[in-house]
């Protein structure tokens, strides 16, 4: 099973370097904004200490990400007509969904990867712009915080996103309800920054893995390729 899924998600990958000028259009905005004046706009803040909305930003970006590159995975299959091999393929649905929502979280995390080299690189140049000492801009427990949260939440993002997608009447109905997602993400770990120890962002990060491992359980169980007709 672990090779069927690698299959898929490789297919997927393979699927996304071919377009990757139309990754690029799409994401430039995104990158530039996460990557250059978010960070630009806020260096004061964060090497004054007051990191808390930037990490939450950051991560919220993680949210925007996974679901709209969820949606695209599975829409792609019309828009590429593939959808037919996919209906009649002997890969069980559990396989298929796997396979792509793993797709999902690589190509999204890499982008974050980029976006977090910007990011930092753009507090950097600006701290030594405003005189500030030439240091990394967060502590080792916020940058394994923003390592390790992402990644987290793009398993929540993309196996509630694959459940709303199934569900949603049409593109802009899920869009729509995608943005909501990361609300409680949001919410929840603004607490958890106001006083961030090891042990608050174990106990936290672990809390959040195991509720985005039961969506995911429940994801798989509800999962139907024939619903990609409808999508």
């Amino acid at each position: 099973m672990l090779h069927d899924i690698w299959c898929v998600t490789w297919k997927e990958l393979m699927l996304a370097r071919r377009n990757l000028k139309s990754y690029l259009t799409s994401y430039g905005l995104v990158i530039g904004l996460w990557g250059v004046f978010l960070p630009a706009s806020s260096a004061h803040s964060i090497w004054q200490g007051e990191a808390t909305i930037s990490i939450l930003l950051f991560a919220y970006l993680s949210v925007l990400l996974g679901s709209g590159q969820t949606i695209s995975t599975f829409v792609s299959e019309r828009m590429q007509k593939t959808l037919g091999t996919l209906l009649t393929t002997r890969l069980s649905d559990a396989t298929i969904y796997l396979g792509k929502v793993l797709a999902v979280i690589l190509i999204s995390y890499i982008v974050m990867l980029v976006v977090l080299g910007l990011h930092l690189g753009t507090l950097i140049v600006v701290g030594q712009l405003n005189g500030y000492p030439l240091r990394f801009p967060y502590s080792l427990l916020q940058f394994v915080f923003l390592l390790v949260l992402p990644l987290i939440a793009l398993l929540y993002t993309s196996s509630l996103g694959v459940y709303i997608s199934l569900k949603s009447t049409n593109i802009r109905g899920q869009h729509f309800l995608n943005l909501f997602m990361g609300l409680p993400v949001f919410v929840m770990f603004y607490f958890v920054l106001q006083s961030l120890t090891w042990k608050t962002l174990l106990i936290s990060l672990a809390i959040f893995g195991f509720i985005s491992f039961l969506i995911t359980r429940f994801s798989i169980a509800r999962f139907n390729r024939q619903r990609l007709i409808l999508m």
